[in-house]
């Protein structure tokens, strides 16, 4: 499989990384993008965040960085049933997972990848303030421009 330069390519692998290991880890729901409520909780949201590409010493070639924000939505503030840390455990669960040896390359997109920030915090929505932690994830591909004489 050859490596892509395509950030919703990378995003979606990592939304599949999290849907496979859900009911194992107890989370409840799984979006693609940004959501202004959300109805249970632990939910994941995927977030595409940026996509870079450099020029390499190699003739036509980019290595490209991805970073792809994964928002883990613990609970409700004023809901006691969670402590900070329960929900850092359920965080590092979901590190693991995507850091497992089976997911270094996304199935062949990427070189590698890995979980370059985790940042436990609160995210505020109409009536409603939920502790969450928000990873950062980081992958890097190699991609060869289309040549002039092709």
């Amino acid at each position: 499989m050859a490596y892509t330069n395509k950030l919703s390519v990378v995003a979606h692998a990592y939304k599949d990384i999290v849907d496979a290991v859900a009911t194992a880890l107890s989370i409840e729901d799984v979006f693609y993008g940004n959501q202004i409520k959300f109805p249970r909780t632990p939910s994941v949201v995927i977030e595409p965040d940026d996509m870079r590409a450099d020029i390499t010493h190699a003739p036509r070639t980019t290595t490209n960085i991805f970073l792809v924000e994964i928002l883990i939505v613990h609970c409700k503030v004023q809901d006691n049933q969670i402590t900070r840390a329960e929900a850092d455990v359920l965080a590092e669960a979901l590190q693991e997972a995507i850091e497992h040896k089976d997911n270094i390359t996304l199935g062949g997109l990427v070189v590698h990848q890995f979980v370059r920030r985790m940042k436990s915090g609160y995210v505020n929505r109409p009536d409603s303030q939920y502790m969450s932690t928000l990873l950062t994830a980081e992958a890097q591909s190699q991609f060869m421009l289309p040549s002039q004489f092709s």
